[in-house]
């Protein structure tokens, strides 16, 4: 049997908010494994991207005010720009050099921030 999207959307939400309250009652559960990173430089500056497990618990945890949780970084170590060349789906040909330069780019200079207060999605903006 198929859902719906919308049929979808009640059961994410559901399952976002029982993660919400489980993770505001007894913390960060260990036993589901770590949030998975990869760690992105450009000069002094660094990004974490998520890159596997953990997506939800990750978002969870900051709409929890949680300034830490446990991680496990990818390998291969600090992704650098300086390495694009080598980078697989450059390599692969699904992106060009200067695609994937600023796709980089883009992860560092987005303000989700101010993104967010654009479309109304603060929480203030929401209530009001």
């Amino acid at each position: 049997m198929h859902c719906t999207k919308q049929e979808r959307g009640r059961l994410e939400y559901k399952r976002l908010v029982g993660l919400y309250e489980s993770i505001r009652a007894d913390g960060f559960n260990r036993e589901f494994g770590h949030p998975r990173f990869l760690l992105m430089q450009r000069g002094p500056s660094y990004r974490y991207i998520s890159a596997g497990n953990g997506n939800h618990r990750t978002a969870v945890m900051a709409a929890l005010g949680y300034e830490t949780m446990p991680a496990v970084f990818r390998v291969p170590g600090i992704i650098d720009v300086d390495m694009v060349d080598y980078w697989p789906q450059v390599c692969n040909g699904v992106w060009s050099r200067d695609q994937a330069i600023a796709y980089f780019n883009h992860l560092f200079d987005f303000d989700s921030l101010a993104w967010a207060r654009e479309k109304g999605m603060l929480l203030e903006q929401v209530k009001a």
